[in-house]
């Protein structure tokens, strides 16, 4: 994504201000913005500065062992983290002494694939130093070192695990840039994210309230049939189906509102062939074996008395072959772009030898792409009748984005646009399992599936051969990347339809999936409860994921536990507000440890994943003052007061602590 493409003119507003052959320091610009970083402090490193820069004698070498720079560290980015457009940033690369014969940063805009080199300037025999002004409406920008010694040049990036902070020197490039999102400063998120709490639903899989519109068994799906199946059978494909349907959510919503649940995502609900719908048939209608658009509308009505919105799954890179748009059988009456090409849905597609040969989601033929013509464009988003629109007028929350790395950054500029101007409070999440920093600049999604948490999360809690310290280094990187509001607004998911249960994943131990729970809860972003997961359901890779949810025979312990976790966070806004505080961690003993706070209250969290039990000496003078009572909610009738800036919190093998006060 970010290869050395040369470009004559860029269109990247960035600034080096060079004098006397010293660097003129550029002060930030005034940003407009409310929003404040969740990146921690860094510990500035202080070295002299010298006052001019020394000679060069170049050997025609450049030694990479000597190359440095900690994107975490305020000696070499200061300021940290993401930051508001028109912010400068000042970088610094460590070299070994005179080794250098000059220096160059090479920034790389991923939203208009254009690069700009910006010379360093030498301030001491080993630092060299550039000064950087973002540009003012913000842009998703990353950047690498090139450190050149006559005909020699060596780079300097992120290290192969992606996770910021120390990188490596290398005599070759490498595709592992350090992001920096400077956001638009009028970057807004919807209010409610704050506090949110997302239940996914698999459809079919929930709950049947109406077996009168359960899909009759031999359906037509791509040439076969579907098949029905028993509530609680194990499912064996996309064409199977259980019944779950929208009245079985409706009829649930108490039990939602017991969790804590402010929005419900569901996987799409729109008419398709399969149980799992990511092949839309018809985008205007609501799938017959779900109900109909007034039992939707019910469901509208009824969460939102109980605070609960609706997001609907958004698949606008792909439809079914078996479309309106389509019809590569011919069960419909429009004329579909695989049966002739004057269609009028001829050019939403990309043939390479028409009909048979087409672009494809992952080459599947019965997902044809959508190509990004504005007919398509006016059908999705721009439209007054648009398929956002028309849903957005019902009353739902927002939209999740599927395959969203699949579409260009125009794509979803255009759709944001036309969101916003219908529902300026609705949700914009993208699907995307890597660095979503390149989409959260502010004009494309308000957050992310915040896959990157999963996989640190699980990589610490599921797997005894990781040490904490990758996990915190990971989760590190994902505050350094990601702009403050976009990060509240991301979901922190341990598992999904498309991945292994969290509780497969952890070996069948709820001990470790009730401390991937908490930290869902309790780190920034929004937690992302898979249904079931509070009710011990496991599943293996898809179709095992999808099973129906164990109704009657749910653990209620568990069940229980998710619901102080919901109720938890909702009474202390420090949990989904407040300023996040690394208070420590240790590979030895086996514990991470951070916390939270506002000017409500504070929260501290211990996990400890070790065999034993632990004792932990934390230092909170920085998070909560002397004599302040902390109430440990995961161990009933515990408490701690604070004393000296300190306290010593217990915590059970495989078990933890959540401290909440004032």
């Amino acid at each position: 994504m970010h290869n050395l493409v040369s470009t004559k003119k860029s269109n990247l507003l960035l600034w080096v201000i060079l004098l006397a052959g010293s660097v003129l320091a550029v002060s930030s610009c005034d940003s407009g913005t409310t929003a404040t970083s969740t990146v921690a402090p860094a510990t500035a490193t202080v070295i002299e500065i010298a006052t001019a820069a020394p000679t060069r004698v170049g050997d025609g070498t450049v030694d990479t062992t000597k190359l440095y720079h900690d994107s975490r560290d305020s000696f070499y980015r200061s300021p940290g983290g993401a930051v508001p457009g028109g912010t400068a940033v000042k970088l610094r690369l460590k070299t070994a002494p005179d080794d250098l014969a000059s220096a160059q940063v090479r920034i790389w805009n991923s939203n208009s694939n254009s690069e700009l080199l910006v010379p360093m300037v030498a301030v001491a025999a080993d630092t060299w130093e550039a000064v950087i002004n973002t540009p003012p409406g913000g842009a998703p920008l990353w950047y690498r070192f090139i450190a050149t010694d006559g005909a020699t040049s060596a780079y300097y990036n992120d290290d192969q695990a992606g996770d910021g902070g120390v990188g490596e020197g290398k005599g070759y490039q490498t595709d592992t840039d350090y992001a920096l999102v400077a956001y638009d400063p009028a970057f807004k998120t919807p209010d409610w994210v704050g506090d949110g709490v997302i239940y996914q639903i698999f459809p079919d899989r929930f709950n049947n309230g109406d077996p009168s519109n359960d899909k009759p068994a031999g359906s037509f799906i791509y040439g076969g049939q579907t098949v029905s199946k028993q509530w609680g059978e194990m499912p064996t494909g996309g064409g199977d189906f259980f019944g779950g349907d929208l009245k079985g959510v409706t009829d649930k919503l108490d039990y939602l509102q017991a969790l804590g649940v402010t929005a419900i995502w569901f996987n799409p609900i729109f008419k398709s062939p399969s149980n799992h719908r990511y092949d839309t048939s018809d985008y205007s209608q609501i799938d017959p074996a779900l109900g109909t658009l007034a039992d939707f509308q019910t469901l509208l009505a009824q969460a939102k008395q109980k605070g609960i919105r609706i997001v609907l799954d958004g698949v606008f890179n792909h439809a079914s072959s078996d479309s309106i748009y389509f019809d590569k059988y011919s069960r419909y009456p429009e004329t579909g772009a695989y049966e002739s090409q004057q269609s009028p849905y001829y050019d939403w597609f990309t043939f390479r030898a028409w009909p048979t040969k087409y672009s494809s989601w992952s080459n599947i033929d019965t997902l044809p792409v959508f190509s990004e013509t504005m007919a398509v464009k006016q059908f999705f988003f721009l439209a007054s009748d648009s398929v956002v629109n028309r849903w957005l007028k019902q009353g739902i929350g927002g939209w999740r984005l599927d395959a969203a790395d699949q579409k260009s950054h125009a794509y979803w500029q255009t759709a944001r646009q036309a969101i916003k101007a219908t529902d300026q409070n609705a949700i914009i999440i993208g699907e995307y399992w890597h660095n979503s920093a390149s989409w959260l600049a502010g004009d494309q999604w308000d957050g992310t599936m915040n896959y990157r948490f999963r996989d640190a999360v699980i990589d610490w809690l599921a797997n005894p051969d990781h040490n904490v310290g990758a996990m915190v280094s990971k989760l590190d990187s994902i505050r350094e990347d990601y702009p403050p509001q976009a990060l509240a607004a991301s979901m922190n998911l341990i598992d999904s339809h498309d991945t292994v249960r969290a509780l497969t994943q952890a070996n069948g131990d709820k001990n470790m999936l009730m401390l991937m729970a908490v930290m869902q809860y309790t780190w920034p972003g929004m937690p992302t409860v898979y249904y079931g997961d509070e009710a011990g359901l496991a599943g293996n890779k898809d179709p095992d994921n999808r099973r129906t949810y164990p109704w009657g025979a749910e653990d209620q312990n568990l069940v229980a536990f998710y619901e102080m976790l919901g109720q938890t966070r909702h009474k202390w806004s420090a949990l989904s507000t407040g300023e996040y505080v690394n208070l420590g961690y240790d590979d030895a003993k086996d514990f991470y440890a951070y916390a939270r706070k506002d000017a409500n209250g504070r929260a501290v969290v211990l996990l400890n994943r070790s065999k034993s039990d632990i004792d932990v000496e934390l230092t909170v003078k920085d998070v909560a003052p002397d004599g302040t009572v902390l109430d440990d909610v995961m161990n009933t009738g515990t408490q701690y007061i604070v004393q000296n800036g300190k306290i010593t919190v217990k915590a059970g093998a495989k078990w933890g602590a959540l401290l909440v006060g004032k």
